[in-house]
């Protein structure tokens, strides 16, 4: 038997509840769990119990060592990737990870025999992200986290 829930819909929002009854190829209750399933993946991925301590060693240059940065969070993938963009050195590879406050960590190398990262960066979410990083990196990040929508903006 299913679980009988009231939801509340703002006189100013009606049009939109009103849009989605006619435009869903399922039920509303369906839709709406479907997007609450969706959210809480995306949203509670880290919070969920899925974090854990990470320890990055980044190559610093000025003191020519490694520096270790600790922090909670979720790696996106488990193994480094390089991207396919053309504009970007052969052999750069990216890992990213989530935090526990959902700010995104990408650490990236550009082939070095100090077996560490050489940069990390930590951005506030995945638009911040684009400005510096590939699409296809972005993408991948954006795929990981749930994030939908993650366009790349072209001047053409």
């Amino acid at each position: 038997m299913a679980a009988k829930k009231t939801l509340y819909v703002p006189e100013n929002d009606l049009h939109v509840w009103e849009s989605a009854e006619n435009l869903s190829r399922e039920s509303l209750s369906a839709l709406v769990g479907r997007l609450l399933k969706a959210y809480v993946g995306r949203v509670g991925h880290v919070s969920s119990g899925a974090d854990e301590t990470l320890l990055v060693q980044v190559y610093d240059e000025e003191s020519g060592s490694a520096i270790t940065k600790r922090f909670r969070g979720k790696w996106l993938w488990s193994d480094p990737i390089e991207t396919s963009n053309s504009r970007w050195n052969v052999g750069v590879k990216f890992s990213a990870a989530l935090t526990v406050n959902r700010r995104i960590v990408v650490v990236t190398e550009r082939g070095n025999d100090l077996d560490m990262w050489e940069h990390f960066d930590v951005y506030d979410n995945i638009n911040d992200a684009a400005d510096e990083l590939p699409e296809d990196i972005c993408s991948a990040i954006a795929n990981a986290i749930g994030e939908e929508g993650f366009v790349e903006d072209l001047d053409i």
